[in-house]
């Protein structure tokens, strides 16, 4: 998407009398024990697993936690381009990036 904003308006003045009080983010939900053990129970059933990541793992810091799970279920990461540099690229693991600009061998794990 592209918002293009005309000159005059990126360079006019704007009153404000107060500033609002900047926002603070909701703590993270506690997970279901239940529903983690049915994901946990997916993914051990699975054939082939494909951990599909994309820019939530940058947003909420989780690229340690991603890997950690990747690793120890031994399963394959593929990612958007937002994610490139969340995981080494030359870890065993990495397929590299889905889509119009995939990795090759990325397009072929999901086939």
């Amino acid at each position: 998407m592209l918002i293009d904003v005309p000159k005059d308006v990126q360079s006019a003045g704007i009153g404000i009398e107060n500033l609002p009080d900047p926002g603070t983010p909701d703590p993270a939900p506690v997970p279901d024990a239940g529903r983690l053990r049915a994901a946990a129970d997916m993914i051990r059933a699975s054939r082939r697993t494909i951990l599909y990541v994309g820019g939530g793992i940058i947003a909420g810091d989780a690229a340690d936690a991603l890997l950690h799970l990747a690793e120890k279920a031994s399963i394959q990461i593929a990612s958007t381009l937002l994610v490139l540099d969340a995981i080494p690229s030359r870890h065993p693991l990495n397929l590299g990036m889905l889509g119009l600009q995939a990795a090759r061998r990325a397009s072929r794990a999901h086939e």
